[in-house]
This record gives structure tokens, sequence and C-alpha cells, in this order.
């Protein structure tokens, strides 16, 4: 009996250590596999810019840069985190065709989704030096094997309220600048620049143009596509392309802006301006047809501007284009027509003035200019 137990224990073991071997042997051949891959991707990037200290959690890949902290996922479905002490957070996901994927950390910091035979992906955070400026970020490059391999690759992004993706060529609304770089922005954040008087919606993500070669370093077509909060590349290649072609989106998150000033103030209205304009011939008219907030809206608000215009020039206050943006929108929730009822003299508008320096992307690169911003707080009449 002794001797079968033994036998048994002997059996078991020359298992378990065979099991561990080829357990073993798998790793390493993911491993090397990884490496030969990262070593084609950064054939094409270079790794001068690719950041190689790389930390561990369970569930993810962590980079902790001087304004950027980006998570790399483990999971192929799971999705790359940026929180950047210039923004809020928003993560960007990995395209489907790696879903099933584990990313595998390679020697010089390239993280390796091998996904179906066709496709695999790879990320890389960065770390670039700018006129004396960190800019750091993330590249995503996509490996598509041959020709059988999809011509779309979507990355989805889950933004905060308020930030959305543009083309700079909408953002600029010219394609003479910036053509072919997408944005994402915060609508919600609004500055003026000082030079131009013009309002802005602040750049807090940039995507460079899309691009893509093939085995033999010849430009492949390529383009994005926005569909909400996906960004989409497409890359035209064919059977007769020389595979495996590298295409890569690559976003860096902006410098971090700084505050130099800021205050509160109050400008008073007189309410004459305003009801001079409202008992302007014609209005009542645009009143009967639209309702007072449209007819004010669409018919008198310019009058208004021009109004306030001449009080706030009287009074000294610069940058008079954007308090009057602030001073009309308060006016228009105040609403002009309950002042006329109640027969106030003037209407009071408390704001708060903030003059900074802020990061714009311009000319492919981020450029510090000097904006400001003014920001309602209370609206009363008396």
């Amino acid at each position: 009996m002794k001797k079968v137990i033994v036998v048994l224990l002997i059996l078991t073991m020359v298992i378990s250590s065979s099991s561990a071997v080829f357990a073993g042997e798998s790793v390493n051949s993911q491993q090397l596999i990884a490496e030969k891959q990262a070593d084609n991707i950064e054939a094409v990037t270079g790794i001068d810019d690719v950041t190689a200290c790389v930390g561990r959690t369970r569930t993810d890949f962590v980079v902790n840069g001087v304004n950027l902290e980006v998570e790399i996922p483990k999971a192929g479905d799971d999705e790359i985190g940026f929180e950047s002490t210039t923004g809020e957070p928003f993560t960007m996901g990995l395209p489907n065709e790696v879903e099933d994927a584990r990313g595998v950390l390679t020697e010089h910091g390239t993280v390796i989704y091998d996904g179906d035979e066709d496709v695999s992906v790879a990320v890389q955070s960065t770390c670039q030096f700018q006129d004396g400026l960190i800019i750091e970020g993330v590249r995503s490059m996509i490996l598509i094997h041959d020709a059988s391999a999809p011509s779309e690759y979507a990355f989805d992004y889950d933004l905060p309220r308020g930030y959305q993706l543009v083309s700079s060529e909408d953002y600029y609304e010219t394609e003479e600048v910036e053509a072919g770089w997408i944005y994402i922005v915060d609508k919600n954040n609004l500055f003026v620049d000082n030079n131009t008087e013009e309002e802005f919606m602040e750049i807090v993500a940039a995507i460079e143009p899309a691009w893509a070669k093939d085995a033999d370093g010849n430009n492949i077509p390529t383009y994005y596509r926005i569909e909400g909060d996906s960004l989409i590349q497409v890359v035209n290649f064919d059977e007769e392309s020389s595979f495996p072609i590298t295409a890569d989106p690559t976003t860096t998150t902006k410098p971090k802006n700084t505050l130099l000033a800021s205050g509160t103030d109050v400008v008073k209205i007189n309410n004459s301006d305003v009801s001079a304009i409202v008992t302007l011939a014609g209005f009542g008219t645009q009143v009967a047809k639209a309702g007072f907030k449209k007819a004010f809206q669409k018919y008198a608000l310019q009058e208004l501007k021009e109004a306030l215009e001449k009080q706030l020039v009287k009074k000294g206050i610069k940058y008079v284009s954007g308090l009057i943006s602030v001073a009309t929108a308060a006016i228009d929730i105040y609403c002009a027509y309950q002042w006329l009822v109640k027969g106030y003299t003037y209407t009071h508008i408390k704001y708060k003035y903030e003059e900074w320096k802020i990061y714009k992307h311009q000319g492919g690169r981020w450029v510090a200019g000097y904006s400001h911003k003014f920001i309602p707080i209370e609206v009363w009449g008396s």
C-alpha cells in the first residue's frame, strides 16, 4: 500500500511540475511575442519620449508623471485613464479588436495587446520637453498584420460633463490653422483673449493628426472621424500594402494654466437705457409674435450691448467686450421686463474678474498667452 501511495505522490509531482513548465513556457512565449511587436513599433516611434518607469497595480500599469497620471489597463476591454492637474479626469477605451487580450509590459515601457491574428494594439506613456515645458501624454498605436484586418478603429472616450471632441478646423473655423488635429475642449470653461478680445473654449488635450506607415516606411492614407465621444481612425490600406502597418493617435494634455490676478466688482446699469430699447417702436409687435424673452434676445440685445459699452468705457473698465457678454447674459436671466414693471432705476451686476496665463494649442505646439474671464455672481435691482 505504501508503494502505491509513493507512486501516486511521484506522479502528482511530475504532473504539477509539467503544468508549471507549460505555464511558464506560455508566459515566456507571450512575452517574446510582445517584445518582438514592441521592437517593430519602437523602430517607427523611437523610445526617446517613452516613459520606461512603469508601476503596477492589480488591474493597471501606472505612470506617475509631473502633471499627468496615466493608468494603462491590463485587460484589453478596460480603459486608459488620464488624471491631469490641468483638467478633469477622463478615460479612453481601446479598439474592440483587442477586448479579449491581456496587456504585456515590454522592456522599454510599451504595453502590447495581442488581439486576434489581424490586429494588435500598443500603448506608450510619453513625456517630451518643449520650450522648457513638460508635455505628457499617451501614444496608442494600432499594428495591422495583414489585409484581412478592419480598416476602422474606434477609441471611445468617457468625458466629463461639458467636455467634447472637436476637430481643429471646427475649433478655429478655418482649415489654414492646425489642420488634422482633434481637441478635447471644455465648452463650459470660456476665456477671452487679451489681444483679440475673442472668446474661446479651453483646450484640455490635443490629439495629433492621424498617421500610418507600412513595413517599408511608406505613408498609408489615414484620417479621423468623430462620432459623439468616439474617435475613429480610418486606415486605407489594400492587399498591395507592405505589412505590418502601424497607425497612431497620440494624445497630449496641456501644461498647467496660471492664475495671475482676481477680484470682484459691481457695475451699475441705468435701466433707462434698457427702457429706451424695450419701448422702441416695433418692439411690442415682436413681443406679440415671439414673446418677451425671444423678442428681447433677437431685437434688443445689440442695442443694449452698445448702451452698456458706453457706460463701461466711461468707468475705465478693461476688456469691455468680455464684461458686456456677462452683463447681457445676466440681464437676460434677470429679465428686463421685470425691472420695468417693478420700476427699478438701476440694475447692479456683481462679477468676479480673473486674469490668466493660459496655454492654447497653435502651430502644433502648446503656446502661452494671456486671457481673462468674467463670472457673474449676483444681479439685483434698485
